[in-house]
């Protein structure tokens, strides 16, 4: 149970259910019902009433799945690559005018004949981030770059994902101290 600012209680005329209060539904609800709204909102083909409940942490405990992704971008259709939503995606990750663009630079000629020179370099790149706590590796190709890769993992897994890097360098001048 979430353990932090929220306050249970228990109403006199319905005793052994516990209650809060939700501030994104302004309402008080039934600890069980917060828990099938969540779980309603994470299903595949919801009609979209329980919105709010999507990304709720608090829902997500109630319903016993702690460490869900409550990420305001998880499941939905946002293009990787310019963040634009959009009904189709190409392969699950890009919008049609990226895919279109990236298909285009990797032939080496836009619709006009001409060299795309707007267009970022692409790469096959890898990114390591840990969710559910287990590391996870999410690979793909052609990407513009990591920030592509971290915007698809807070989009596609569903379990939250963690971030980190690895300094390449130090970050204080050598000779530097503490004391």
């Amino acid at each position: 149970m979430h353990t932090g600012a929220m306050d249970y209680f228990e109403k006199p005329e319905l005793p052994g259910k516990q209650f809060f209060r939700c501030e994104a539904k302004r309402a008080v609800l039934q600890v069980s019902a917060c828990a099938a709204l969540w779980s309603e909102s994470q299903r595949k083909g919801s009609d979209g009433r329980h919105w709010m409940c999507q990304t709720c942490s608090i829902g997500a405990e109630h319903a016993g799945a702690g460490g869900a992704n409550c990420s305001k971008f998880y499941r939905k259709p946002i293009c990787a690559r310019c963040g634009l939503g959009s009904a189709r995606m190409v392969n699950g990750h890009l919008c049609v005018s990226c895919a279109n663009r990236a298909y285009e630079y990797i032939k080496g000629r836009n619709a006009r004949g001409g060299y795309p020179v707007r267009h970022p370099e692409l790469y096959s790149l890898s990114l390591r981030y840990m969710a559910d706590r287990k590391i996870k590796t999410l690979s793909k190709g052609p990407v513009t770059g990591m920030i592509e890769l971290i915007f698809a993992a807070m989009r596609d897994d569903p379990k939250q994902p963690r971030f980190g890097f690895v300094a390449q360098r130090p970050a204080l001048p050598e000779g530097y101290s503490w004391n």
